[in-house]
């Protein structure tokens, strides 16, 4: 059975969770690099300054030295550091007044003999300290990492909280459109979890109406039967009547009972195929002389053009029901002096067998349901649904065991008919298909 919502596709979103994930970790790593570079420049720029302040300390003192304290008043000035300049009996000529105690001090005699005391401190240290690149490159790293973990945390709570809904049995639930834009791998689960809740919603539903459906079939003979008993009850004379009605009514439960265990077996996929080498043309043979009595009663024929032989490892008593429930139907439907056509044609792909009738037919929008269980169509005259509506069910499930397919459409003939094919893929040996006539 093809899978719902065909649509989903994980090549759409492959691979894009890893891309973002690669592209957020490399711009927190870029980032921190960019950080550490910028303190690096700005502390080499730092000791540059400091640097110039210490030469411009020696060109004071040079000045000092050499021109006396007129020309160093012009350079203390203008330098940032907190520089004094004292002659030989403490008086303040220059600079700061008020020197810290830890100031460096320097005696310098000038070119005229005269002796005067220079002090000086550099500017206090403003370099950054070393755990800023490291504070601010965590600070990026926590920035980022937490705009990943709600990126992807959001959507998976999301998912936990569907999950939890399908647990408590809402499957109605939908989480792709809630999923916004995004475009990785989390967006694909969101579309697969949509496919397995529409899936299960359509099972449960069918398991629901199939519920309904089995406790109303097998009512329906129940129940005739108990008006079989009320009327044997009050009429002795017609007990035999309702014997024999009776009887009808059981067998017809016994085959309903018979055809629901098939198809639970089928339907759970648990239980194992008994098979073995068969020729499925030899089985499809025996259906159709046994369904020649059937087409002789309602004076009509089948006329069969099968390959010679077709051996494959197969379930040949599901074969059996799957082929003889299709080939049965359209006898049954065929309308009097009319032909049942059973065209098979083998390949080394698979066998494939068209069996077409002249009867009613069945509507369009009914061409595939006519597979589900319990789904019937009426008699000839419209009367009542002819069968239990299992047998096309099995058939389909029993073909989908092995591997093929069945499905139905239109007859060519105005309209009228129906034609039902049937493909078994091969599995061991085809021979020649040269047809056969029965």
């Amino acid at each position: 059975m093809p899978r719902p919502n065909a649509r989903l596709s994980l090549a759409r979103g492959s691979g894009g969770l890893f891309r973002k994930l690669f592209a957020a970790f490399t711009l927190a790593t870029l980032l921190s690099f960019a950080l550490g570079i910028g303190f690096y420049e700005l502390t080499r720029s730092d000791a540059a300054e400091r640097n110039a302040d210490s030469s411009g300390f020696v060109a004071i003192a040079q000045a000092l030295q050499e021109s006396g304290p007129e020309a160093a008043r012009g350079l203390i000035a203008r330098s940032a550091d907190d520089v004094s300049l004292r002659n030989a009996a403490g008086d303040l000529l220059a600079g700061t007044a008020d020197m810290p105690s830890d100031a460096a001090s320097l005696t310098i005699i000038s070119a005229q003999g005269e002796r005067y005391r220079l002090s000086y401190q550099i500017a206090d240290d403003t370099r950054p300290s070393i755990w800023v690149p490291v504070l601010a490159g965590l600070f990026v790293s926590l920035v980022i990492s937490a705009i990943v973990a709600f990126y992807l945390s959001q959507p998976i709570a999301l998912l936990r909280t569907g999950f939890h809904d399908i647990g408590e049995g809402n499957f109605g639930i939908r989480l792709s459109d809630r999923m916004g834009t995004r475009v990785d791998e989390i967006a694909d689960l969101a579309l697969e979890f949509d496919g397995m809740a529409d899936r299960l919603q359509r099972l449960v539903a069918t398991q629901d109406r199939l519920l309904h459906d089995i406790s109303h079939e097998l009512r329906s003979p129940l129940a005739r039967m108990d008006v079989a008993i009320g009327l044997a009850r009050r009429s002795p004379e017609q007990i035999e009547g309702s014997l024999d009605r009776m009887q009808r009514e059981v067998e017809r439960l016994d085959k309903l009972i018979g055809e629901i265990l098939t198809l639970a077996r089928l339907n759970s996929g648990v239980a194992e195929l008994n098979s073995m080498k068969l020729d499925v043309v030899d089985l499809l043979h025996a259906i159709v002389e046994d369904a020649e009595f059937e087409a002789r009663a309602r004076q009509c024929t089948i006329d069969c053009r099968l390959p010679t032989r077709f051996v494959v490892n197969a379930d040949g008593e599901l074969l059996y029901r799957a082929y003889e429930n299709v080939i049965r139907n359209a006898v049954k439907f065929a309308p009097s002096g009319s032909v049942v056509a059973i065209k098979g044609n083998a390949s080394a792909n698979g066998l494939v067998v068209r069996v077409c009738d002249m009867g009613p037919g069945v509507p369009n929008e009914m061409l595939d349901a006519i597979f589900a269980p319990f789904c019937r169509v009426t008699d000839r005259d419209g009367d009542e649904p002819v069968g239990t509506g299992l047998g096309l069910a099995i058939t389909r499930h029993a073909m989908e065991r092995h591997g093929g397919s069945v499905s139905a459409e239109p007859g060519s003939v105005d309209g009228l008919g129906l034609c039902v094919t049937l493909y078994l893929p091969a599995c061991e040996e085809v021979c020649s298909d040269t047809p056969r006539r029965t």
